[in-house]
């Protein structure tokens, strides 16, 4: 089975009536989740009213811009003097174009040929992640506003005394000024930022921007190796291992990148001044016809994982062995022996071989914390959701997701943090997909998948968990590995960073509970990345008191699964993983699901309002609650003369397909939504109407019906990776948004 195309949805009514008869069975009216999911449903008469308007959204691309996510703005044309030293008269003035970086590194690839060697390449943060917000802040002479430590601290709560993080440029060698990547301090900012601020230690949201970007220009580590994903989602990725030299000529203004690219490029001259023209995805074409894709080898696929996702039948189920999540103290003592025997180690490996043997310095009482983020002040005025900071990684901070923005809008707030978040977790499981990585999701977005196999528009954290096994080899393979989408569908770049104190299994006392995470350059927003083993932890009261997980204190054989904080769980509720969708991206979901969310959640899978955002059933969406105020009465808000949630809760749950309609008339970020997600919608529902039985239980019977096991492989074999939901937040932020 295929996806059905939008347009074509809207005549597919008759086809879907049996399906109607068998899913209406599944729902029950006790007040849950499931007691509304009936009027999804498609009927004759909702796809006759909504058909003109999702038509219309289909159509109207000047109307609904935001759903037109093709690369638009391919055609760069960049002035010689931005980009090339000789030309540039103004050379502390930073430059960054995301179209020009990816010309310049596919292109230089491309000279390599079909070399089965990697190719190493200059490397310099500059290029990789925009920092230009810095300009108006350099030292150059005669600027206003440059930045000292000493003003610094005065907008840091407590005024700390700066110098834990923070050095006045004028005070650095000349040495660290040329290793930083610069020719002289009139190119650097005057407060360099070479540490993080402690958490105790907010700041306003436009200090914490100062920071990252200082820090990311002057001291941040570079990666081990870069990634670029295939062109036309096809299975490899092309790499590059990152010269670890430090010195400008690392740079891209000062790199013979540059000067190949402009050779191969068409320059002209405008008004007497040279530019060069080029189309960044001509020379991405241009190198995957001449420097082949690496693809996984079967030996590399430990799990066959490939086998799995891209077989034509089948439920797609991956199993999971006991052994995957075991890794004793022992083990990685043999692993630090091996690799210190290991002659002309590579820097990853070294990286892997000093994260072991820190680890073995602590255990989870006195590590240090490895994760670190920007904490902000919550008495801003700006800051209109009270954003502590604990969404973002401290190093790629870019503004809160919340934050009320000169020139913005909150409707451009929360498309901007819908593309980020769809675009992180498509490109997390890309990389996944590609190298063989076992992973599923966990947590909250478990939770929203569950609702209507979407993310929640209010939450920004992605939870993935893995076994410690995978947790190792993607630490050892590819942790400080800079993962670049692929260019026909955007600028994305994503940082893995595993922590160093991963080995230790016990719960942690000191905040590591994270092992890991894949953050989003552009904006500090991650996936958080936790491993399962067994451990010597003892089971929190509220599993003993309702019998989820049964475990005798401080056994460590036991066959029961932690992370490093307070979840453990049993083989049978972990696998088999199944293959599904979120936001309309393959990802893998437990085996036990409606139980796990219960025990998390207790009132997570039935409460319709959360946080000023309430579920509309007809829509399965979530929608602001001051939307649909706008089409209820008082009487349908109001209880004994004061609104009351539960009174809306209902009323919304009983609106008729009319209104619906007139809500969807009255809103073109609703009727937007609800096109991206109607047919995910409903292929969830169906889903769902196989993963759980009548009373919305996990079906412990799934595979054992041959007619319901042949209609669920017909369903996941309708999973694939899809274009893009939403435009790219480059082009949305630099062109699209401005424009309209």
């Amino acid at each position: 089975m295929i996806f059905i195309s939008r347009k074509a949805k809207f005549f597919f009514i008759l086809g879907l009536a049996a399906i109607n008869l068998v899913l209406l069975t599944y729902f029950h009216l006790d007040g849950s989740l499931s007691a509304s999911l009936a009027q999804l449903i498609p009927t004759n008469e909702w796809d006759s009213l909504v058909a003109p308007l999702l038509r219309e959204v289909s159509t109207n691309k000047t109307r609904f811009w935001t759903t037109n996510t093709p690369l638009r703005h391919l055609e760069v044309e960049i002035p010689l003097s931005r980009i090339v030293p000789s030309e540039n008269i103004n050379e502390t003035e930073l430059f960054w174009d995301p179209r020009f970086t990816l010309a310049a590194y596919t292109n230089e690839l491309s000279k390599f040929g079909d070399s089965k060697d990697i190719p190493t390449l200059p490397f310099h943060w500059a290029d990789w992640a925009d920092v230009t917000a810095l300009n108006d802040k350099l030292k150059y002479r005669g600027n206003p506003r440059q930045i000292t430590c000493k003003r610094l601290r005065l907008r840091i709560r407590g005024h700390p005394n700066p110098d834990y993080f923070c050095k006045d440029v004028d005070v650095l060698t000349d040495e660290e000024v040329y290793e930083s990547g610069f020719l002289s301090r009139e190119q650097m900012p005057q407060a360099v930022v070479y540490d993080h601020c402690k958490h105790e230690h907010q700041a306003y949201n436009d200090v914490r921007v100062f920071m990252a970007k200082s820090y990311v220009l002057t001291h941040l580590p570079k990666p081990y190796k870069v990634i670029i994903f295939n062109k036309n989602n096809e299975r490899g990725v092309f790499e590059f291992i990152v010269d670890q030299e430090r010195n400008p000529q690392q740079r891209l203004l000062y790199s013979d990148l540059t000067q190949n690219l402009i050779s191969d490029s068409t320059v002209k001259e405008v008004d007497g001044e040279k530019k060069i023209s080029f189309n960044h995805l001509n020379y991405f074409d241009k190198m995957a016809k001449s420097f082949p894709a690496r693809r996984l080898s079967k030996e590399e696929d430990v799990h066959s994982l490939h086998n799995v996702i891209d077989s034509n039948n089948g439920t797609k189920m991956m199993s999971l062995g006991p052994e995957l999540f075991s890794h004793s103290i022992q083990k990685v003592d043999n692993l630090i022996k091996e690799l210190e025997a290991k002659k002309d180690k590579s820097e990853p490996e070294l990286n892997f071989l000093n994260g072991m043997k820190e680890s073995r310095k602590y255990n989870g009482t006195n590590e240090p914390t490895y994760f670190k983020m920007p904490l902000l002040n919550i008495q801003e005025s700006r800051n209109i959701h009270n954003d502590w900071g604990w969404h973002y990684d401290w190093r790629f901070f870019n503004d809160m997701l919340f934050f009320h923005k000169r020139g913005w809008t909150n409707e451009q707030r929360i498309e901007r943090t819908n593309i980020i978040l769809e675009r992180l977790l498509r490109n997390w499981v890309r990389f996944t997909e590609e190298k063989g990585i076992i992973s599923w999701i966990m947590h909250g977005p478990l939770l929203s998948w569950y609702w209507n196999g979407l993310m929640f528009p209010y939450d920004v954290d992605i939870d993935v968990q893995m076994p410690i096994s995978e947790l190792v080899r993607l630490s050892e393979n590819y942790n400080q590995t800079l993962v670049v989408e692929n260019p026909e569908e955007g600028y994305g770049r994503f940082l893995i960073d595993i922590g160093s104190y991963i080995h230790n299994r016990d719960v942690s006392e000191t905040g590591n509970h994270i092992d890991g995470r894949f953050i989003d350059v552009d904006s500090g927003i991650y996936i958080d990345i936790t491993g399962l083993s067994k451990s010597s932890a003892n089971l929190p009261s509220e599993y003993k008191d309702k019998q989820l997980v049964e475990k005798a204190d401080n056994n460590a054989d036991a066959e029961v699964y932690n992370d490093r904080r307070k979840h453990f769980y049993t083989l049978p509720q972990l696998q088999p993983l199944r293959y599904s969708m979120m936001n309309g991206e393959p990802v893998f979901i437990p085996n036990k699901v409606e139980e796990r969310l219960r025990f998390e959640y207790e009132t997570g899978l039935d409460k319709y309002e959360f946080n000023g955002w309430i579920f509309v059933p007809q829509l399965q969406l979530w929608v602001l609650k001051s939307n649909l105020m706008k089409i209820l009465t008082d009487e349908e808000t109001h209880k004994d003369e004061t609104e009351d949630i539960e009174t809306i809760v209902n009323s919304v749950k009983n609106l008729s397909s009319e209104r619906i309609i007139k809500l969807l008339q009255s809103n073109d970020d609703i009727l937007k939504e609800y096109f991206l997600s109607k047919d995910l919608a409903e292929w969830h529902m169906k889903e769902k109407n196989v993963l759980f039985d009548n009373n919305g239980k996990d079906r412990i019977d799934v595979l054992e019906d041959s007619e319901r096991k042949q209609y669920y492989e017909e369903l996941v074999g309708e999973i694939s990776m899809r274009s893009p939901m939403r435009m790219c937040l480059y082009e949305y932020e630099k062109f699209e948004r401005t424009a309209h």
